[in-house]
């Protein structure tokens, strides 16, 4: 995935966390995006929970970076209210994907791509 500043700026804030006041919403979403770029990703890739308590900070955060698409690709306990999270706040389903997994001989994980108008 393309480097994006907004994000890059927030991880160089996260390097210091005691001084920083980023919340987890928004720590969420650096470390999914820090993932996304080190596996080389074509698009942010969401494959974690994002509790209800960290959900307002983490689409402030999505929609703050300008990042036009994400895929969604937990499966947990949370993955429907993350999706309808996502839909209330305006953010539509295109299309689904299939990404790499964590591992290089796991089975690709399935998901959703959400563009964020």
């Amino acid at each position: 995935m393309k480097e994006n500043k907004y994000l890059e700026m927030l991880l160089n804030l996260a390097r210091e966390p005691e001084q920083s006041g980023l919340q987890q919403g928004t720590l969420k979403i650096l470390r999914f995006y820090y993932d996304s770029k080190l596996r080389n990703h074509e698009f942010l890739v969401i494959d974690g929970i994002i509790w209800e308590s960290e959900m307002d900070r983490a689409i402030e955060t999505l929609k703050n970076s300008g990042i036009e698409k994400f895929i969604y690709t937990d499966s947990g306990s949370g993955a429907l209210d993350a999706i309808i999270a996502f839909v209330e706040a305006g953010f539509k389903v295109v299309e689904t994907k299939e990404v790499a997994g964590l591992w290089e001989d796991s089975t690709p994980d399935k998901g959703l791509i959400f563009q964020i108008k």
